[in-house]
């Protein structure tokens, strides 16, 4: 099938505001951020061979497994862009993105951009992925977090009639790719700018949350059909990718072939339990991706349902208890941060850590991960 590109035109609009933020790993809260509710859609084969957990991991405390989290304080402020699209109107398309700098530094750092789930959009950054935008934060990262607001009706069938989609009403899986692709080019500027010396903008990540998932899996690479045909849109500037319960290719306009031209490092999270939609095979681009190093966290814990892979525990709690789900969570986090250490630190201790059975020795077997590379699995 063919593959049409596109060139989004862009335009930024940067309005700082300043926000005091405080390290917070507090779970109580658990049902006011319901946004996460989904409505769209090697080298040396030798390197996977088994290796044995560290030794710290057969001590009695299954904690000593884990990739230890971080808990550096931070900043946050708003910024306010704008991605000015075809459609010709004079304010384009605003939105708003979420800053969390690490403070005291003292070097440059890399980047991770986030992008929520759900398909009717958020307008307010700070409600956008909040719990992994602090946890990658306080990890060491500069977290730049999406939000995506919807159009309004007049909007979307304007946009449906200049594009010439054949399916209208899904214009904010289009939408996403615009709002990422002006994330970078903002973080671009800021390097330039008032970030000159605190990030290092040619070592960015991702990490998407269901159909910020599957927009980052676009960005990073895989094709889709948005209603006129096959696209893909492939960005250079992310280096890996954290995907949270992605689609599979049941989802409208993803196929079986949709993640072969994926090829950079993947992180993907789900579950035996992340069953919304009616059931997705969440876990396809995994096993259907580019040959590049590929890791699947499992969950096979009840409690590991879809919003759960949001960090939003309220759905898990009502199933497994708010104690099993912050676990669940917890587990899910440190894998997270250990996969952007190895990706964008070159941290070889993660590298290690990823490649033993560590965190199916701290969970009690009740998360796996899984590693592909160069078609090997383990």
């Amino acid at each position: 099938m063919a593959t049409m590109a596109r060139t989004l035109p862009l335009a930024i609009l940067c309005l700082g505001l300043a926000h005091a933020a405080h390290a917070d790993d507090d779970w109580e809260d658990d049902d006011d951020l319901n946004e996460e509710t989904e409505h769209d859609e090697g080298d040396d084969d030798d390197d996977l061979d088994d290796v044995d957990p560290d030794e710290t991991c057969l001590e009695a405390d299954p904690s000593d497994c884990l990739w230890p989290l971080g808990s550096h304080p931070y900043t946050f402020e708003i910024h306010h862009l704008n991605d000015a699209d075809a459609l010709g109107y004079p304010a384009g398309r605003d939105f708003q993105v979420g800053v969390y700098l690490p403070e005291s530094a003292g070097e440059e750092l890399p980047v991770v951009i986030v992008s929520h789930g759900g398909g009717t959009g958020i307008a307010q950054a700070n409600r956008a992925l909040p719990r992994w935008s602090r946890t990658l934060v306080e990890s060491g990262y500069v977290v730049v977090s999406i939000a995506h607001p919807t159009r309004t009706p007049a909007l979307q069938t304007a946009l449906c009639e200049l594009r010439g989609y054949t399916r209208c009403g899904g214009t904010l899986a289009w939408d996403r790719l615009g709002d990422i692709q002006t994330t970078l080019d903002f973080i671009e500027d800021q390097a330039d700018g008032p970030w000159d010396g605190l990030i290092d903008a040619d070592n960015i990540g991702a990490l998407g949350f269901s159909a910020g998932a599957n927009a980052m899996m676009v960005v990073g690479g895989a094709s889709r059909d948005f209603g006129i045909g096959v696209e893909s849109h492939p960005d250079e500037r992310i280096r890996a990718i954290a995907a949270m319960s992605p689609a599979g290719p049941s989802v409208v306009g993803f196929s079986e072939d949709s993640w072969v031209g994926v090829e950079l490092p993947v992180l993907l999270g789900t579950g035996a339990f992340d069953l919304s939609d009616g059931g997705q095979d969440r876990d396809f681009a995994f096993y259907n991706s580019g040959e590049d190093q590929k890791y699947l966290i499992y969950h096979q814990d009840p409690g590991a349902v879809h919003g759960m892979f949001s960090l939003n525990l309220g759905a898990c709690a009502a199933v497994s208890g708010i104690a099993r789900c912050r676990d669940l969570a917890n587990w899910t986090r440190t894998s997270v941060v250990a996969f952007f250490d190895q990706a964008l630190n070159d941290d070889e201790e993660a590298d290690h850590w990823l490649s033993t059975d560590s965190l199916a020795v701290a969970t009690d077997g009740a998360v796996d991960l899984i590693k592909r590379h160069n078609g090997k699995i383990k």
